[in-house]
């Protein structure tokens, strides 16, 4: 009887043995056909493994692949390549039948997305439009599988030097991110998640870190944390908040507090894109709750600070899901006194850099308006800027307001302010393109033929000091003495064009008298001269006001006493 227990016992430890040992002696490559032929089974793409294929039970269970790539069966364009990945798991608790993976390291991950020109997809296959289109399964496969995940234990996903790089045909847009280094640490396959690390983009480092809850939970509200950084440019990027699944189950709905902080916005801008638009040095900062649902995006109950110039603002961009025309609707506000002058100097400074490219368009910098104007899609909005104070080289104007409105290719504006020397201006601006034509290949909307359109008055107590505020070196001694007294001008229909200005029907009073005027401003077409002509009409004239401002008093003369002439 002791005879056969050992002999019983040496038996299962020889099994158990040659379980644990045996497969560190099997040379897995030769399966590389069996494993490649049911991958593509699956999912219809070409699979190679130009490297080794490891598996082994000691001294830890991982399975190690060397040289993986995915390729596009119709176009052989490869979607998909790493040059190593490592799979470990824990030993003691598998043999109890958890599953608990304590690490995956994927090396040199490189993932390519491309649209052609006929919007097809790269990564796309039949196999795989065949399993979209017969939906989800069904409801108890899908429980049982989302069980099977939550008992596998995830502790880390390590990621170096990955690569991402995606290119559209259709738009002629490519972009690249490189040298992707990840950690990401997780409870189960479902998190809650941990992730940090770093890449590069237009040759800047991006640092980021996220924290999540678990994602099955995503018919229920999950708590996100997102941060991101490019020390070099000073600027970051932060997000707290929620996420959930969306009605329709297709998306996903976020809401929560954004803060974007930039130093210089101008340089974080040039350093992805062409150009600073105008912003060099101008720093920024931003806070509010941004809420998304797939359909529309809102921004709101948030600070913006331009150049420390504390504001409101407001925003709420409808129809980016690409169903219908798009609608953009919001406001800036600011209730304190706002500075201009370190903006503008800024801003002005910015601009001055940018000129030379708008001079190379002459077509378009010749004009008294730009010929031509392109928006990504049809597009309805409504904006509204209301600053109860401003100041400008040491001149104040108070209730600013600039009501802003877009339907298809007419914009409406209006100008409402009270400046300095008891001036008030109240003008409408309507621009109409006559002209619209929809792009066929990304749906962008190109307006022509523009018309401006100007209704509105001008009253002035005092309008010298409206002149010196925004001229300091106006020194003609007869126009500044016309403008020391009131002027009220009316506008009913002055147009402005491209190429001409056309007065059209205005009145005006000055010096107490009034005057209707009618004229014409016209550029030339061939470098020649450009015309002008103009038309007053008087109806109250005060000729001693004029002859007093126009021929200034001299120094008195005697009068001659009369002499009798016999």
């Amino acid at each position: 009887m002791k005879r056969f227990l050992k002999i019983s016992v040496i038996l299962i430890v020889l099994l158990v043995g040659a379980l644990v040992v045996g497969p560190s002696f099997i040379d897995w490559n030769k399966y590389k056909p069996q494993i490649i032929s049911q991958l593509s089974n699956i999912s219809g793409h070409d699979y190679k493994i130009d490297g080794s294929l490891e598996l082994s039970i000691l001294p830890a269970p991982h399975l190690v692949v060397e040289k993986f790539s995915v390729a596009s069966p119709s176009t052989a364009q490869t979607i998909a390549s790493l040059d190593k990945v490592s799979v470990y798991v824990a030993l003691m608790p598998l043999l109890s039948g958890k599953v608990e993976v304590s690490r995956v390291s994927l090396i040199k991950p490189v993932i390519n997305v491309h649209v052609d020109a006929q919007g097809g997809q790269s990564w796309m296959t039949k196999e795989l439009e065949d399993k979209f289109a017969k939906g989800e399964e069904k409801k108890d496969e899908t429980a049982s599988s989302s069980n099977a995940l939550n008992s596998i234990a995830l502790e880390e996903i390590v990621i170096e030097g990955g690569t991402i790089r995606y290119s559209d045909d259709t738009k002629k847009q490519s972009y690249e991110i490189s040298g992707i280094n990840v950690s990401l640490k997780g409870d189960t396959v479902y998190g809650p998640y941990t992730v940090s690390g770093d890449f590069q983009y237009q040759g800047n480092k991006v640092d980021f870190s996220t924290k999540s809850g678990r994602l099955d939970k995503m018919a229920e509200s999950i708590p996100v944390q997102f941060d991101l950084g490019i020390e070099a440019l000073q600027t970051s990027m932060s997000y707290k908040g929620v996420l959930e699944k969306a009605a329709d189950s297709t998306s996903v709905d976020l809401q929560g507090e954004a803060h974007i902080a930039a130093k210089d916005l101008g340089k974080t801008i040039s350093a992805f894109t062409a150009g600073d638009a105008g912003m060099s040095g101008v720093a920024i900062e931003t806070k509010g709750i941004v809420t998304y649902d797939g359909s529309k995006v809102q921004y709101s109950n948030a600070t913006l600070s331009v150049m420390e110039m504390p504001l409101n603002v407001s925003m709420l961009l409808e129809g980016i899901d690409g169903k219908g025309a798009m609608n953009f609707t919001g406001g800036i506000s600011a209730d304190k006194p706002v500075d201009l002058d370190k903006f503008m100097t800024q801003f002005a400074s910015g601009a001055a850099k940018g000129k030379a490219a708008k001079t190379k368009t002459a077509k378009q910098g010749k004009g008294l308006l730009r010929e031509t104007l392109t928006l990504p899609k049809d597009i309805s909005a409504k904006f509204d800027i209301n600053i109860a104070s401003a100041t400008y080289k040491g001149t104040t104007y108070n209730g600013i307001k600039i009501p802003f409105t877009l339907d298809r290719s007419a914009f409406k504006s209006e100008l409402k302010a009270s400046l300095p020397g008891d001036t008030n201006i109240d003008v409408e601006m309507f621009l109409k393109f006559a002209s619209r034509t929809v792009s066929s290949n990304n749906g962008s909307v190109t307006l022509a033929d523009p018309k401006l359109t100007l209704r509105g008055n001008v009253n002035s107590r005092e309008p010298i000091v409206v002149v010196d505020a925004f001229v300091p070196k106006f020194s003609n001694d007869i126009a500044r003495s016309v403008l020391r007294s009131p002027v009220s001008l009316e506008l009913n229909n002055t147009v402005v064009t491209p190429s001409s200005v056309d007065i059209g029907s205005a009145s005006i009073r000055v010096l107490d008298s009034a005057m209707n005027v009618s004229g014409r401003y016209d550029l030339s077409e061939n470098g020649g001269k450009n015309t002008v002509k103009i038309a007053a009409q008087a109806s109250d004239v005060d000729l001693d006001k004029w002859h007093n401002v126009l021929v200034p008093e001299k120094t008195a003369v005697a009068t001659p006493q009369p002499v009798d002439v016999k």
